[in-house]
């Protein structure tokens, strides 16, 4: 009759606890493996921001504190081209300032500022109004349209301000000649200023953002 061997109750739990102690041992190996590689970026100051507006708004009844809705028209890049914020990514704004179309043609008036936008990893990226069709060059707002700078060069700006007073009565003269008698209001009410859904607006980055992104985040071509 075969004889049948046991092991003993010790060195069971002896076995038990070195497997145990083995898995533990190899999953941060396995969790290190699985976790992609990450870089950092950057985003720089004046990098334009094309914005598509999602909500419409008018003077006529906005009111201060109203939350407005933009999406990316194009994606936002870092300085390398890598995508940061896809396009279609929500920027949201908030009402500053409301002024009302009045009699004799004054115009109604909106302005507003946006909230930060958030990169994947957390970081904040600060946004602010640019009004009208910037001067962009490489994707940037020019020193003559970064909104908000300070100017730098003021013994150029007080000379500029100098030849404006010596020739502003000409430059009066000049276009009241030119235009002719502008026609009469009336007491008409002025024009309310709006915002459609769909129109292209712009902004730009107000600092250099340092963003980690993984690896594996392609370029724009």
């Amino acid at each position: 009759m075969a004889a049948h061997y046991r092991i003993p109750v010790g060195f069971q739990s002896q076995l038990v606890a070195v497997l145990v102690a083995a898995l533990a041992l190899n999953y941060p190996t396995q969790t290190q493996i699985s976790t992609p590689p990450r870089r950092t970026v950057t985003i720089e100051k004046r990098s334009v921001v094309r914005l598509l507006s999602r909500t419409s708004v008018t003077s006529q009844d906005a009111t201060v504190g109203d939350r407005i809705v933009f999406g990316l028209a194009v994606p936002l890049a870092a300085s390398d081209g890598t995508v940061v914020l896809p396009a279609g990514s929500l920027i949201y704004g908030r009402i500053t300032k409301v002024a009302r179309a009045r009699k004799n043609c004054k115009p109604g008036k909106l302005a507003w500022k946006f909230e930060a936008a958030r990169a994947p990893d957390g970081s904040t990226i600060a946004l602010r109004p640019a009004r009208g069709y910037p001067m962009v060059q490489k994707g940037r707002l020019t020193e003559s349209q970064s909104v908000g700078d300070k100017i730098r060069a003021v013994p150029k700006q007080v000379l500029a301000t100098a030849i404006v007073v010596v020739f502003l009565p000409f430059f009066i003269a000049w276009g009241k000649a030119d235009k002719g008698p502008s026609p009469p209001c009336n007491g008409k009410p002025g024009s309310d200023e709006m915002l459609h859904v769909g129109e292209l607006r712009y902004a730009a980055v107000s600092k250099n953002v340092r963003v980690v992104i993984p690896q594996g985040r392609v370029a724009q071509p």
